[in-house]
Parts: C-alpha cells; structure tokens; sequence
C-alpha cells in the first residue's frame, strides 16, 4: 500500500515531537549541505577523466558535491533531504540535496581519525570500481611491492594546472592488498590522491618516462635549461639532438651533434625538449 506523508498538523504530543524533529532535521542539514557547498564552490575540480580516454570518468575528487551521508538513519536522512521531504512529511520543500547513502563510511571516518591520532599512516578504502575490475592477483611479495614506494607517476587530465599544464606528476606513496591483488596510492604533486591497480601503475610510470619532470619557467628559470638536451626534426623524418649551450635575450643557442647551431626561443626550447624525452632512446649519448 502506498504510504502518505505524516501530516504537519499531528494527533498527539508524542507525534508532534517526532514530526518537529523531523522537520529540523531536514532544515538544519539542508542548510550545513549549503554552507559545505559555498564554501567548495571555489575549490579547484579536477575529474578523473584521462585526456585520452572518454570512457576514463572514475573522479577522484567529489567534483559533483555529493553529500555522503551513513549511520542507522542515513537513508531516512537522505529521504528528507530530497525534494518535497522525500514523502517522508507533508511538505513543500522544493529544493534538494544530492546525497548518496553509504554502508561502513562512519568505520572508515573513526580509522583515519586513529590514524591521523596515533601518527599513524593512512591509506584509506578509496577504491574504484574500475580498479578492481582491471586488478590481478598479487605476483610479487611484499618486499617487492615496497620497491614501488616513492616511484613517479604522470598523469594526462582534462583541466591543465595554472601554468596549462594537463600532465600532473606524482608518486607513490603505499600500498595494500585488496582481496588479493595490489592496489597502489598515488599523491600527486598538488595534494590530490588516487589509488590505481598494479597494471594502471605500470601505464603512468611509463608515462613519466616519457614525459619527465615538469618543465622549468622559461620566464623566470631560464638558466635551467643550459646543458638540457633536445631533439628537432628537419629534412621530413630525420632526427637531429643536441644541447642547449646559452641563453641571451629570451633565446636559447642549441649546438647540434654534427656540429651546426641554432638559436631558440621559448616555445620552440619547449618542444624540442618534449620531442627529445619521447626520442631519448635514440640520442647517441645515451649509447
């Protein structure tokens, strides 16, 4: 049978408490979910969509400020934050609140704060559906799996960084074992983190040799490009490398191995670097 709301206007004193409660429940949180939200609505989102994939969407930011509510009343708590109280109340309320009901986050909540309490180290539980999925089992021991430790990362996202870069650089910073694979976390230099499994690893290490370090100011930094190596194309297909020698009037002198030169500005230093990383197995001084 299809209930009805509980009217506003109650037959008792017991029924007249419940329901006040209920509707202070409801206007108190709705009000702490805004606050949240104009507090965040200047953070920065970054999603964890790969520049490379569109299939690629598992977020590792909460970028669609979702509240996530728990406990032994969370889904009547979340009932009441949706639109017209959920049925829950005779009501009008016509806004709502995007919440997820989640089982076992407040256990979650009480171990980071033992953690963080006891200076202990915490990598949480945030684990992706599309981690498990392309995780395998554990191969290696412990001891092993410690050697990942501290190794760098690169990562392509859609939104670039305030210098427009869109590769963020990283490394790892633990592991765990999920019902008997490994799962890796990654901090990334801007504070962000990610867990990844052992084969999604592999695919950003390869990425930061391709893609190094992130690349000096050429405005401010510029004497850090002395002696860096590149690569250019010239002639169609042929590789030439060479090095960086000086730096005069925000142009950069480039003496090639067979001798010739050429004199650079930023953005072409840039590439030629760039190019350079991607080649780097072909440049006779790494022979």
């Amino acid at each position: 049978a299809k209930k009805n709301p509980s009217s506003i206007f109650a037959n008792s004193t017991n029924d007249a408490m419940v329901l006040s409660t209920l509707h202070e429940v409801s206007s108190h949180l709705r009000g702490v979910a805004q606050s949240w939200k104009d507090t965040m609505k200047d953070q920065k989102k970054r999603g964890r969509q790969s520049k490379d994939s569109e299939t690629d969407k598992v977020f590792k930011t909460n970028t669609k400020r979702v509240v996530s509510v728990t406990g032994g009343s969370g889904k009547l708590i979340c009932k009441l934050l949706s639109k017209n109280n959920g049925g829950v109340l005779d009501s009008t309320m016509k806004g709502s609140v995007d919440c997820k009901f989640i089982t076992g986050l407040i256990h979650f909540g009480i171990t980071h704060a033992i953690c963080n309490r006891s200076n202990r180290p915490h990598s949480g539980a945030l684990i992706n559906e599309r981690s498990l999925k392309k995780a395998k089992k554990a191969t290696k021991t412990k001891e092993e799996y410690d050697e990942y430790i501290g190794v760098k990362v690169a990562k392509d996202f859609t939104d670039a960084d305030a210098d427009g870069d869109h590769t963020y650089r990283g490394e790892v910073t633990g592991h765990e074992d999920w019902e008997g694979s490994q799962i890796f976390r990654i901090r990334y230099s801007d504070g962000d983190e990610e867990d990844v499994s052992e084969g999604e690893l592999e695919t950003l290490i390869n990425n930061y040799q391709k893609t190094g370090d992130k690349l000096p100011d050429p405005d401010t930094e510029y004497e850090k490009y002395i002696n860096a190596r590149v690569a250019k194309m010239f002639f169609g297909d042929q590789t030439f490398f060479g090095t960086v020698k000086s730096y005069e009037n925000k142009y950069w002198r480039v003496i090639y191995d067979d001798g010739d030169d050429e004199d650079m500005d930023a953005n072409e230093l840039v590439e030629s670097i760039k190019l350079h990383r991607l080649k780097k197995k072909e440049d006779p001084e790494n022979n």
